[in-house]
């Protein structure tokens, strides 16, 4: 500061800059940034000669200050983008890439200059470089986000997994011409090792495999034993019936007739036994089929009652049957229904003692003009808490352990109940209380061929992969029932989407990567490629991928659809409440 003094003073500059940096007295702590600007100050008169010096101060503490802050910040921003897990890097407008975070460096095993611009090619595995390349110069020319997954080469020369996402950086609102959209300056983009998920997806794809095939062969097993078993079952039954009769004239019959009644009751016990696990095989194979027919629905309900009303009256309990008004006729497979009847009427006998057993059955016409008929099995037993309603319609599962050991039973009547309901177009609720009884009302089309003849005017199969988007977006169907395709097609209209449907999944894999749907709902049970295999195929795919997939399924297998990707979880019947919940939880972006 002397030397500037002195210089300025004797006239060897004409002026002088200094920074200087002082406490003030009364804020000892803060110190003051002063720029001192030193200019001198000349006689008038010829000479002109200096007689002192001018200082102008300027205080640059807060300009300092910001700077400082400035570069902490740049500090901490370099810290963190060189912290993440992932690869980081940024592109020019043209796609050339100008910088990259040290943990590109660090797993390449590269340097600056090899990298910039297009050098990333060198260290991409040949057989994906020419399609990665073309897609991320296709994603700059759209100015769209990219997003891909491909092989890189690691320093030590093996090649990982990545998936690579980016997306465009805009130009401040400010600088952007008047009216005009802000101009794309660049990509900003990571790469995200996912190795060991490849490797656990793979784990899983060949567990679920060989979980398939093993549940297939259980499946023949089941079905091939259960016939083996029926054959000499029947013979037991037939003999002990005909022993009986001619038992009847011999001396002192009655305890042999006992007998034989005790045996063909409990053959006939163990016979419904196998039938039950025999249905159920073929419900998940795919081959149980409906037969139509028409028949009337009180009909039917009093024929039910009649059969069963021994059976209820064991236990001390009264069987009431209440008919409103004037249910009709219905066309549908009188056989299941009796069935599912049967199933739960029996059911309700077998948790009540001492009460009433009531079977009833109403009709109501829908807003569409649709007959529907509800049949309700209402019993006044133990009933039932949530934590037990929850664990119902599962294969081989009851309320809890101990329903089993005090009122037997193999869990397989309501699973079968619920599955039959669904494939005559309808759905089973349940209302339940605690020590005052349960109420299970299924709800069936009157008509189930209008229910199928209008499944293609509800669900357009779009086979040209074409189709107006609704007003929630688009969601795509994947299921090989029409009554099923028809009944969700329906309410996600209601909803506001538009609904295209795929009766396969083979299908359903090629309308997905047409039609790109903002959800897909997928059947489990399917003939050919079941729905585990159409997941694994959606989300192996990396444009498909991202799309959410609910599963709809009458098997209990929610730890292998999320295992697989899937977004949500529904069992047969599908509840509406909760597929509405579901759209609200993965909210599927409306069409842009």
């Amino acid at each position: 500061m002397d030397q500037k003094l002195t210089a300025v003073l004797d006239g060897s500059r004409g002026h002088a800059n200094a920074e200087v940096e002082l406490a003030l007295p009364e804020q000892p702590n803060f110190m003051r940034h002063l720029l001192v600007s030193i200019f001198p100050l000349r006689h008038e008169g010829a000479d002109r000669a200096v007689g002192g010096l001018g200082l102008f101060l300027l205080d640059t503490s807060a300009r300092r200050r910001a700077e400082e802050r400035l570069r902490r910040s740049e500090t901490r921003s370099r810290l963190i983008i060189d912290s993440i897990p992932q690869l980081a890097w940024m592109t020019d407008e043209s796609g050339a890439i100008q910088w990259y975070n040290r943990r590109w460096y660090d797993y390449t095993g590269t340097t600056e200059a090899e990298m910039m611009g297009w050098g990333w090619q060198s260290v991409h595995h040949p057989d994906h470089l020419a399609g990665v390349t073309a897609r991320f110069r296709q994603a700059i020319e759209a100015g769209a986000p990219w997003e891909d997954t491909f092989m890189l080469r690691g320093a030590d020369g093996t090649y990982r997994w990545f998936l690579s996402r980016a997306e465009p950086l805009l130009e401040a609102d400010d600088a952007a011409p008047s009216g005009a959209a802000p101009r794309i300056v660049g990509w900003f983009g990571t790469n995200t090792d996912i190795t060991e998920m490849r490797r656990v997806e793979e784990e899983l794809e060949a567990a679920r495999d060989a979980a398939d095939d093993a549940n297939r062969a259980k499946s023949q097993f089941i079905a091939n034993m259960s016939h083996e078993l029926r054959t000499p079952l029947s013979a037991v039954i037939g003999y002990a019936e005909m022993l009986e009769e001619e038992a009847a004239d011999l001396d002192g019959a009655e305890v042999m007739q006992g007998d034989l009644r005790k045996i063909a009751s409990n053959a006939q016990h163990l016979l419904s036994l196998i039938n039950d696990v025999l249905d159920l095989s073929k419900i998940e194979a795919g081959r149980m089929e409906v037969q139509t027919e028409d028949f009337s629905a009180s009909e039917l309900v009093r024929d039910v009652a009649a059969t069963v009303e021994g059976l209820v009256s064991k236990k001390g309990n009264r069987m009431l049957v209440d008919i409103e008004g004037d249910v009709g006729t219905m066309h549908s497979d009188s056989v299941k229904l009796r069935q599912c009847l049967f199933n739960l009427v029996g059911n309700a006998a077998k948790f009540t003692e001492g009460g009433s057993v009531t079977l009833a059955v109403s009709r109501a016409v829908d807003a569409e003009g649709h007959g529907w008929l509800s049949f309700r099995v209402a019993d006044t037993g133990i009933g039932m808490t949530e934590e037990q309603m929850a664990r119902l319609f599962r294969r081989f599962a009851q309320a809890d352990s101990s329903t089993t050991r005090r009122f037997g039973g193999t869990g397989l009547g309501l699973a079968i109940t619920k599955a039959f309901a669904a494939m005559l177009g309808g759905d089973i609720t349940l209302e339940s209380t605690v020590g005052r009884g349960s109420t299970f009302t299924i709800r069936l089309p009157a008509d189930l061929r209008t229910i199928r003849a209008e499944a293609p005017a509800a669900c357009d199969t779009a086979e040209d992969g074409t189709g107006e988007t609704g007003e929630a977006g688009l969601v795509l169907v994947i299921d090989d029932d029409p009554a099923s395709l028809e009944l969700v097609s329906r309410f996600l209209r209601r909803e506001g989407f538009a609904v295209r449907c795929a009766p396969e999944g083979r299908s359903g894999i090629e309308l997905a990567r047409s039609l790109k749907p903002n959800a897909i709902l997928l059947d489990v049970m399917m003939p050919q490629m079941d729905g585990w295999s159409v997941l694994a195929s959606l989300k192996a795919s990396p444009e498909l991928a991202e799309i959410p997939v609910i599963m709809v399924t009458f098997v209990e297998e929610r730890g292998l659809a999320f295992s697989l990707g899937a977004a949500d979880y529904l069992t047969k019947p599908v509840q509406w409440h909760r597929l509405k919940g579901c759209w609200s939880a993965i909210a599927p972006p409306p069409p842009r």
